[in-house]
């Protein structure tokens, strides 16, 4: 027995006596289902058991036995499913490097046994393919696949002579072609009726099958194998290939200018935000002075001249007036919304209170001071916040050393 070893496929050891080889065999397409969406599911029968003829390397014929325990081994059953399906077979295997040139679709499901070979779902996708399918002029299925050839000649059980015998077969793709296409002969004709039974021309060419493609708005009838059917494929792969890398770099050249614009959109509005923020920032800065300067005279006119307000914050000073008014008063757990509003409320008297008659007086004192020519600081409304309430601090202790007249109900509190 010669033993010729070839590169591993499946990651293993080949048995002594083995070579890998590639093989593609024909056999046949059964009844059909149109799906929702258009494609065309197909019920196939995409290998079987037998001894079927070959050609070697220097093209003599070579007779290689395929037992049924390695056609419908699991392992071997199993790496059929979701395999690519092409029309006829690509130059070499199908990769993802190469599947979107020749892929037309994929099995479906779970293959199975059936009687002496194996059943799979074909699910054809591609329009053109489907047409060919409905057209009669693809009719047969054909396997590319690798396994481990034995140089082990002998006889089938019913006495048939082989050469070689084919082990651990490895499914690639299946390919669907024309009538004629494989080595089995009729056997492995389409069956395409809603029977299932085999659909046979009523006249057979002699000559090389001929096949339609479309292609570029055009169809293009040619010789399964030749020269013109060589040079339309490579056509066909060498359009994809451009249309493939323009839609690349329309997708990249739109996903550049979507990030741009993004960021441009996001400078512009934050600019906008900026602008708006410094336009309002004096006035503001006015109305923030103005009610601090409120809030300091209420806390005066409530809690005492004596009592100084610099650099106590808000609602600590709101805090000191509640409490004044209220002793027993928590302000723990309490938002500073709500300490405002309870000293607003709290604090208030019925009529003018303390703090709006400080007020009064304190304006009276500014007004006098204007007629005599003694106000020479920054007026109260300076825009500048912080003269502002330097000046309105000074007219309200002027204000505070004459006798002021407190409501009843501050007085007694």
């Amino acid at each position: 027995m010669t033993i010729r070893l070839a590169v591993r496929f499946d990651g293993g050891d080949p048995p002594a006596g083995a070579r890998i080889v590639t093989r593609r065999d024909t056999y046949r397409l059964d009844k059909t289902e149109r799906l929702p969406d258009g494609s065309l599911r197909i019920d196939a029968v995409v290998t079987r058991t037998g001894v079927f003829m070959y050609h070697d390397a220097a093209g003599n014929e070579v007779k290689e036995y395929r037992p049924p325990e390695e056609v419908q081994a699991a392992d071997s059953i199993s790496t059929l499913r979701d395999r690519t399906v092409t029309v006829l077979h690509p130059p070499g295997l199908v990769t993802p490097g190469n599947w979107d040139q020749y892929a037309v679709g994929h099995v479906s499901g779970e293959p199975t046994n059936h009687k002496d070979g194996v059943l799979a779902k074909l699910v054809i996708s591609q329009a053109d393919a489907i047409a060919s399918i409905e057209a009669r002029q693809l009719k047969e299925v054909s396997c590319g696949y690798q396994l481990w050839v034995e140089d082990a000649p002998g006889q089938t059980p019913t006495g048939e002579k082989y050469d070689a015998v084919q082990r651990n077969i490895r499914y690639n793709h299946v390919a669907i072609g024309p009538e004629g296409w494989g080595r089995q002969g009729s056997e492995t004709s389409m069956r395409l009726d809603s029977k299932g039974n085999q659909v046979v021309e009523q006249q057979r060419k002699d000559t090389m099958n001929e096949i339609t493609i479309h292609f570029d708005g055009q169809s293009y009838t040619v010789k399964v194998g030749s020269s013109e059917h060589t040079n339309l494929l490579q056509k066909i792969a060498a359009k994809d290939a451009a249309d493939k890398a323009r839609a690349d770099a329309a997708e990249q050249t739109a996903k550049q200018l979507a990030t741009v614009t993004a960021e441009r959109d996001a400078a512009i509005a934050k600019q906008k935000e900026l602008q708006t923020s410094l336009d309002a920032a004096p006035a503001k800065a006015r109305e923030e002075a103005t009610a601090r300067i409120n809030l300091e005279n209420s806390a005066v006119a409530l809690l005492g001249k004596e009592y100084k307000c610099d650099g106590i914050k808000d609602r600590d000073l709101r805090i000191a007036m509640i409490t004044k008014v209220e002793p027993t008063f928590k302000a723990d757990g309490k938002d500073d919304v709500y300490i405002t509003a309870y000293c607003d409320a709290r604090c208030a008297s019925p009529g003018t209170s303390a703090a709006e008659d400080m007020l009064r007086r304190a304006n009276d004192q500014k007004n006098d001071n204007r007629k005599d020519g003694s106000d020479l600081e920054q007026d109260a409304n300076d825009p500048d916040p912080e003269k502002a309430q330097a000046k309105m601090r000074k007219d309200n202790r002027e204000a505070a050393s004459k006798p002021l007249a407190v409501s009843k109900e501050v007085r007694s509190n």
